[in-house]
């Protein structure tokens, strides 16, 4: 699959989010995440708009849903200069689009800031149907 890339300007948004260690197994952590997230959305009453985000910083993984007014203890989605692009098809194969932003800043001259971020689009049974937009934070 062709990657296009598009750098742009990310405004800042919200999410409920639980924080977590990276691991080995991001995927089960990233899963684990959401679903205390998610727990503490419905428990609480707190409006999203169905999409999920996981942020990749450094220091660990961030991972909720987006939602639709910021309250105490949200976490701030990244916002700035972004490249992006989206992927269609199997979150397994995240990785091509990860590579295919990074190598295209690389030739392109941007500074990665460290942090990168996936939305993941509403849930498709068939996964060659589902989106994730991946995020890289460029420095400016």
């Amino acid at each position: 699959m062709g990657y296009t890339i598009t750098v742009l300007n990310v405004a800042p948004q919200w999410i409920a989010a639980a924080r977590g260690p990276l691991s080995t197994n991001i995927s089960a952590t990233m899963l684990g995440l959401l679903g205390q997230a998610w727990d503490f959305v419905k428990k609480s009453g707190i409006k999203t708009d169905g999409q999920n985000v996981a942020i990749y910083r450094s220091d660990g993984i961030e991972a909720g849903p987006r939602v639709l007014e910021k309250f105490e203890g949200c976490v701030a989605m990244p916002s700035g200069l972004a490249a992006m692009t989206s992927h269609m098809g199997p979150y397994e194969q995240l990785g091509r689009a990860h590579a295919a932003v990074r190598d295209w800043c690389v030739a392109n001259g941007h500074t990665l800031e460290g942090t990168n971020w996936e939305v993941y689009g509403h849930h498709e049974e068939d996964a060659a149907k589902r989106r994730t937009d991946v995020f890289y934070l460029l420095r400016s």
